[in-house]
């Protein structure tokens, strides 16, 4: 997605600079000007990657280079002065002509997205574009899509969705079965049993808990990716959802020496939301902050209007995340300290936790300084909101009024 982004926003930012040089330095020469549409058009034909142009007043193809025929196996006449229809493909949602639309009505100056363009004999193939709305040497103004082909991308990524599926469901079924046997086993009489054998089914039932979470976490993520998750949002009192967390994971929060503080501002905070989703969200920044916090720390929750979104703020007392994992920070499987055999997690919470907020149209980030501790915040849009009077301080086992 960003080499086409960068690779257009080049292209735009070269052909403007030539121009206005040229034009400067031949300015009197008038047969030997040149437009910027045509100097436009005359670099995006050399390009390596399909790109074309179509009018705005007319919705007709007006231009497509050597590279965008080859691709799609069109000759010029088959293109040109026709509109993007002969393109297209039915049944496709983010159709050229739908995106036309909405940057006109958004008065947006550019978007990229993905679509399905047809092919000269009938094929399809799966292509991510860059367009942008520019303005021609007359009144008219035109589109222009660069796009870059990701046909093979997408077959491995629908494999590889595929086969996660596939091996998540196949370790399910047998895994469920062995923790049933297990929890048979827990609920008899162990007294009778020797320490060791007690200790090896205990084992065994929490090892298979941590697997059973690990393939919990790998399709919940690959739903997300695949937009194969329906939320079912309602209006959400967040403040409650936070208590509840809160309250939730005090036990885990006990076996590391930490206290959860929540300075309560609001007494409701309204948002379009599905509870069961904002409490796991909760749960994997509390649980990250706890686990990476020094025993017989805090770790600090609070929430503040920004404008119209609600802020959540989780902040830890811990090392800090180095510098040169935070680039890295919200891909699956990673680990914000290298090697700390002593903090167990999957890597999965975090992207899931970004999916998660993304999907109700929010956001998720953090800030750090080592030595110190970590910020991670997530904003939502927010529906109605009530302040109290004065901050009530929230521990999990007792209120306080600040």
């Amino acid at each position: 997605m960003w080499n086409v982004v960068l690779m257009a926003t080049t292209i735009v930012a070269t052909t403007l600079l030539l121009f206005l040089i040229y034009r400067n330095t031949h300015r009197k020469e008038e047969d030997r000007s040149i437009s910027l549409t045509s100097l436009f058009v005359r670099t995006l034909d050399q390009l390596k990657s399909s790109a074309f142009i179509v009018s705005v007043s007319t919705g007709r193809i007006t231009f497509c280079n050597a590279f965008c025929l080859r691709e799609l196996g069109f000759e010029r006449p088959d293109i040109i002065g026709h509109t993007v229809d002969i393109l297209e493909v039915d049944g496709v949602l983010l159709t050229l002509r739908n995106q036309f639309k909405k940057l006109l009505a958004d008065n947006d100056e550019f978007l990229y997205f993905d679509t399905l363009l047809r092919e000269k004999n009938g094929g399809t193939r799966a292509f991510e574009v860059f367009l942008q709305k520019m303005q021609g040497d007359d009144d008219d103004q035109f589109f222009v899509a660069i796009m870059q082909d990701i046909t093979e991308k997408k077959r491995i990524e629908k494999l590889q969705h595929q086969l996660i599926s596939t091996v998540s469901h196949e370790l399910r079924t047998p895994l469920t079965s062995i923790k049933g046997s297990l929890g048979l086993l827990d609920s008899r009489d162990l007294d009778k049993l020797p320490e060791k054998t007690k200790f090896l089914i205990e084992m065994a039932r929490k090892n298979s808990d941590r697997l059973m979470y690990l393939i919990n976490d790998i399709l919940d993520l690959e739903r997300f990716r695949h937009k194969d998750v329906t939320l079912n949002l309602k209006d959400t009192d967040l403040s409650l959802v936070i208590r509840e967390s809160i309250a939730a994971i005090l036990p885990y929060a006990k076996q590391f020496d930490i206290t959860i503080a929540y300075v309560e501002s609001m007494s409701s905070v309204i948002v379009r939301a599905e509870a069961e989703r904002m409490l796991q969200v909760l749960n994997n920044l509390l649980s990250n902050a706890i686990k990476y916090s020094p025993r017989g720390s805090i770790v600090h929750v609070n929430t503040q209007l920004v404008g119209e979104r609600i802020r959540v703020n989780i902040t830890d007392e811990g090392k800090g995340i180095p510098e040169s994992m935070r680039e890295s920070i919200f891909q699956p499987f990673s680990r914000s300290i290298d090697n700390d055999s002593q903090i167990i997690g999957t890597g999965l919470g975090l992207p899931i936790s970004v999916a998660i907020i993304k999907a109700h149209n929010g956001f998720l980030s953090f800030d750090s300084q080592e030595g110190v501790g970590t910020r991670f915040y997530f904003e939502l849009p927010i529906v109605s909101v009530e302040r109290r009077n004065e901050n009530l301080l929230v521990t999990g086992e007792e209120n306080a009024s600040m």
